[in-house]
């Protein structure tokens, strides 16, 4: 019928809201507020966590739970993808990981799983902490990380 599919243009834009989530630099003030209703995780991390790890408040912005519920659906389609993203922010491993220490490896620049894996396998110790000059204080959350 040459008719486009709306809801496309739809998922596309909310997506766009997703990538503008992901700067790391995000100054943008909604961000900032919304991280206040999100247990301190910026937004960012929360597309990559598993859904029943998300923290689920009332007072989440409408277009933040919006963005959320159209990524799970586009990730549910998406059913050959890993269980949990190479994107995976470390930040979001202090929910699936007690005692996970994330500000030590954002100090030196790993910011998401894809740094520390290699064709799906983790880097080795060795080599991580060459590449990143990770002191080796890291070595415990390393083994958090490879268990």
């Amino acid at each position: 019928m040459g008719v486009p599919d709306v809801s496309r243009y739809y998922h596309a834009a909310i997506v766009g809201t997703l990538v503008q989530m992901h700067h790391h630099k995000n100054s943008l003030a909604w961000n900032q507020i919304e991280t206040v209703h999100t247990e301190g995780l910026p937004l960012h991390t929360l597309a990559w966590m598993p859904v029943g790890k998300r923290p689920h408040h009332k007072t989440i912005c409408p277009t933040t739970t919006t963005t959320l519920k159209v990524w799970d659906k586009l990730v549910k389609k998406q059913q050959s993808r890993m269980r949990i993203s190479t994107a995976f922010q470390l930040q979001a491993l202090t929910i699936l990981i007690p005692g996970f220490e994330y500000k030590i490896w954002h100090s030196h620049g790993v910011f998401c799983l894809s740094q520390v894996l290699d064709n799906g396998h983790m880097i080795d110790y060795d080599t991580l902490r060459n590449k990143y000059n990770l002191p080796p204080t890291t070595f415990f959350p390393y083994l958090q990380l490879k268990s």
